[in-house]
């Protein structure tokens, strides 16, 4: 096991009060919240301090945006192989989801959908077919539905 993952282990047991941390042999078990209330507290705006809080909505913008900088960048030109890299098909399959979270208007999201659209539908529909591999192509589907929604919002 490598020495940074059992410095995050321990760490992490630190807070053991509020988390629960997966034994040494369940390395695949995610960390998980202790008390399901915890998330709602940390998200609340209301309840949290500046300095715990999170900030949701921002988180999926960052997201929204990366996840678009990353298809605009890696999609256009490249061989179904390249384009198969694990951080390419998170971003492919993830950033709709993301995007219908994200801050409206967001002039650096916007940007990012505007050069997506242009530049990287076509290779974007190439890989999520890939992707799919004979499964049904609702996803894409939906995917351009929240596009379109999160821009026409973004003009409220």
């Amino acid at each position: 096991v490598d020495e940074s993952v059992m410095t995050l282990r321990s760490k992490l047991e630190d807070l053991s009060s509020v988390i629960v941390v997966p034994g040494p042999d369940e390395l695949e078990t995610p960390v998980r919240f202790f008390h399901p209330s915890f998330p709602d507290f940390l998200k609340d705006q209301q309840r949290c301090t500046d300095r715990f809080l999170i900030d949701i909505s921002g988180i999926e913008t960052f997201l929204a945006q990366r996840c678009l900088e990353v298809m605009v960048d890696k999609l256009p030109g490249s061989s179904i192989a390249r384009k198969t890299s694990s951080i390419l098909r998170y971003a492919c399959t993830n950033w709709a989801g993301h995007l219908a979270k994200a801050r409206h208007g967001d002039t650096q999201v916007k940007d990012g959908l505007e050069k997506f659209i242009r530049g990287c539908l076509r290779d974007w529909t190439e890989v999520m077919k890939t992707l799919l591999s004979g499964r049904l192509m609702h996803p894409l589907v939906l995917s351009l539905e929240t596009a379109r929604n999160w821009a026409v919002c973004g003009h409220c």
